[in-house]
């Protein structure tokens, strides 16, 4: 429901895989009937999660590693989720869609 996909049929699992010069772990991934992929981060924090140039590289390593692996033609949005939120900084702009804990158990 937080994602506004409850009526959207959906396989929920992790991902690893391996392109021609990396590799890359996936924590969550949503493929939906609707024929888009969420690719979910997932960070624990105390408090509001500060994006770095490292996090932000290493999400746009997992999604070309995802990309180049899989072929696949699905619109892809990556989503953060976190326990308190995201800083929006410069590097935040390559998340998509931001989800709370509180908002996935309400």
């Amino acid at each position: 429901m937080a994602l506004g996909i409850s009526g959207i049929t959906a396989n929920v699992f992790s991902w690893f895989g391996k392109g021609k010069q990396r590799s890359a772990q996936i924590d969550m991934l949503i493929d939906r009937a609707d024929r888009t992929i969420n690719i979910c981060e997932m960070k624990f924090w105390n408090r509001p999660y500060t994006m770095t140039a490292k996090d932000e590289d290493d999400i746009e390593r997992k999604v070309s590693t995802f990309l180049e692996t899989t072929n696949t033609d699905k619109n892809v949005i990556v989503t953060m989720i976190t326990t308190k939120g995201i800083d929006q900084n410069e590097h935040s702009e390559c998340i998509q869609r931001e989800l709370t804990l509180d908002e996935l158990f309400c």
